[in-house]
């Protein structure tokens, strides 16, 4: 691997185009790759610090649920 110049924090840092590699998502399957990248980021930022109620939970496990889908390329256009 090349190095680069870039310093990042964590994955949740890259590009889109190398976070959608770190995490094996085929950009072709996604409808809109920066809105999935984004909602992505912010998921996992959320389950960083976690749901405090059952409701918070299951909202968490449905969104993470769609876009599993979605990157799948196995989504309902809407």
């Amino acid at each position: 691997m090349t190095s680069s110049n870039h310093d990042y924090k964590s994955f949740l840092d890259l590009p889109d185009e190398q976070f959608m590699l770190a995490i094996c998502v085929r950009e072709e399957n996604l409808k809109d790759p920066a809105r999935w990248c984004a909602e992505m980021r912010a998921l996992a930022k959320a389950r960083k610090i976690g749901p405090k109620t059952s409701a918070e939970a299951e909202a968490m496990f449905e969104w993470a649920g769609r876009l599993a889908i979605e990157a799948h390329g196995e989504r309902n256009d809407e």
